[in-house]
């Protein structure tokens, strides 16, 4: 196994010792496998006679201990071992010392050194335990250096997401909704939490960015949607008012002042509607009815304007009533708003389906079906985001892009869901599900 032959390959040391009578000895303990009683694993050991030697060889291999005697003929004492620590070699090392300079010994140990040996009196088996020892010490301090390292990173990185956050809120505050902190950032952040935190703070100021250049786009397609109706009534009128007009005029100017009219109302519902959802909730004033009632009156409301096209608005209400607890007005106008929108998209001459149908024993479906141009799968998603209209040539038809996104409030208000099942080109499901009762 990995593990175990790990643990049995033979260690690399470098003896530091400049008599060579001394140096032979311990190279002699490190090299012996023992008397058999003693599993310690043999060493590979190279030597250096001076301290010069013994850096050039660091320098050029790797070693797992370094036996070092402080006193060498191009070094001495405490010196000896700051110079090999100067170097910036990271490997363990045991001082070897005489007797009598046991004192010194015990210094070079709180300047780094992993522990120190007498060469007077040292054996093999104490020479291997120690070394042993040496260098699982040497590993659990690495280990805890790299710790501290890495805690000072996160932490510098923890300030600096901070900083970056701080600056962004403040640019937030001073109306900068272009701001980012993400690409400035990133690269000196390496944790996937403080990562995920400036991309969540990049996502939100890019949604906040989206919204308000969609509510200006509102605000100048109220201004034309609102403007464009307003002309065509004026000239309406002033056609009107001149004597003499033919009835068939008269009918023709009076039909384009109906239409205008209408659009002026659908206009000025919607963004009544959206002033009331995002400006805190939606209340419901609730009471108890049959939605095939609403079906029905919703055929009669907007058979007239089906008429028009020669469409058909075919109401099939559930036998037997589908009686809930609702908001009469909320519902009419998400009813109203799928019916208006499946007459615009659908051909002229075409049937359009309104049905109440049972969903499950507490809840009702209805279903509005046309005949349009479908959505492309892409879009299938998008439909009752606020301000979105599916782009195209092929729909040129003017709105707001608000009435989904209101009817989808509205639904979710009574503790039901709306949803579109489309294939582009095959026309337009849309369903919503109100429970018979909303949730309390």
């Amino acid at each position: 196994m990995q593990g175990e032959s790990d643990s049995r390959r033979r260690r690399h040391a470098l003896l530091i010792e400049d008599n060579p009578v001394e140096a032979r000895f311990l190279q002699r303990m490190l090299t012996s496998r023992g008397d058999g009683n003693d599993s310690s694993p043999p060493y590979q050991v190279q030597g250096a006679e001076s301290l010069a030697d013994g850096l050039r060889l660091l320098q050029e291999t790797v070693f797992d201990v370094v036996l070092l005697d402080l006193n060498l003929p191009d070094s001495r004492g405490l010196e000896t071992l700051g110079r090999l620590q100067e170097a910036g070699h990271h490997v363990p090392v045991v001082v070897l010392t005489a007797q009598s300079d046991e004192g010194q010994a015990l210094l070079a140990v709180q300047q780094g050194a992993q522990d120190f040996l007498d060469k007077g009196t040292v054996n093999s088996k104490l020479l291997l335990r120690v070394m042993g020892y040496a260098m699982e010490r040497h590993k659990l301090l690495e280990d805890v250096r790299s710790l501290a390292e890495a805690a000072a990173a996160r932490d510098r990185q923890s300030r600096s997401v901070i900083t970056a956050m701080q600056s962004g809120f403040e640019r937030l505050a001073a109306g900068d909704l272009a701001v980012r902190v993400g690409k400035e950032t990133m690269d000196g952040v390496a944790t996937e939490d403080l990562s995920q935190l400036l991309i969540s703070f990049d996502g939100t100021m890019s949604q906040l960015q989206a919204a308000a250049e969609m509510r200006e786009q509102f605000h100048s397609m109220a201004a034309h949607d609102t403007r464009a109706p307003l002309g065509s009534l004026r000239l309406a009128i002033e056609t009107l008012a001149k004597e003499g007009l033919p009835v068939d005029k008269q009918d023709l100017m009076f039909g384009i002042m109906r239409r205008q009219v209408r659009k002026l109302i659908g206009l000025m519902d919607s963004m009544l509607d959206y002033f009331v959802i995002t400006s805190g909730g939606t209340s419901l004033t609730l009471e108890s009815l049959d939605l095939n009632e609403i079906l029905i009156d919703c055929s009669r409301d907007l058979a007239r304007q089906a008429g028009e096209r020669n469409q058909t608005l075919e109401a099939e209400p559930l036998p037997g009533g589908a009686q809930v607890t609702c908001d009469r007005m909320k519902v009419v106008r998400v009813l109203d708003n799928l019916v208006g929108n499946a007459i615009k998209y659908s051909r002229d001459g075409d049937s359009i389906r309104m049905a109440v149908c049972r969903d499950g024993e507490d809840a009702f479906r209805i279903e509005i079906q046309d005949n349009g141009p479908g959505l492309p799968a892409e879009e299938v998603g998008r439909v009752f985001d606020r301000f979105h209209r599916v782009p195209g040539p092929d729909r040129r038809i003017q709105g707001t892009g608000l009435g989904l996104a209101i009817c989808e409030d509205y639904v979710k208000a009574h503790g039901g869901r709306i949803w579109v099942e489309s294939i582009e080109g095959e026309g337009c499901k849309f369903c919503f599900i109100l429970p018979s009762l909303p949730p309390a």
